[in-house]
């Protein structure tokens, strides 16, 4: 059964992992052609009218990021923290930090 689940969890993380690289080429072609066109604005409001104007996209960016960096996360934390209760507390922040992100995205892209 854990090798069922090692399987899958590998399996996720190659399937994020090329969704992320698309994703990394649309961003940076967007990037540059906001650059192009307005040369004063800052990188920080570039990302910010850049989200305002795909808020849908950006929310499935993060969200493939965050679950990408959660399941690396994870496996550091599995193959890394030998105490039974470190590794409990230490997953169980990180699911509450993942939540909180993700949350924490959704109110700005849509609130």
């Amino acid at each position: 059964m854990k090798d069922t689940r090692a399987s899958i969890h590998w399996w996720y993380l190659r399937i994020t992992s090329i969704l992320l690289i698309p994703i990394t080429i649309w961003f940076l072609y967007i990037l540059s052609n906001y650059a192009a066109t307005n040369k004063t604005d800052t990188i920080i409001q570039a990302i910010q009218n850049i989200t305002l104007q795909y808020p849908l996209i950006c929310l499935i960016v993060t969200i493939i990021m965050l679950y990408h960096t959660k399941m690396g996360m994870e496996e550091i934390i599995e193959d890394y923290v030998h105490t039974q209760k470190t590794k409990l507390l230490s997953l169980i922040f990180l699911n509450i930090l993942t939540i909180r992100i993700i949350t924490d995205t959704f109110i700005y892209l849509y609130i």
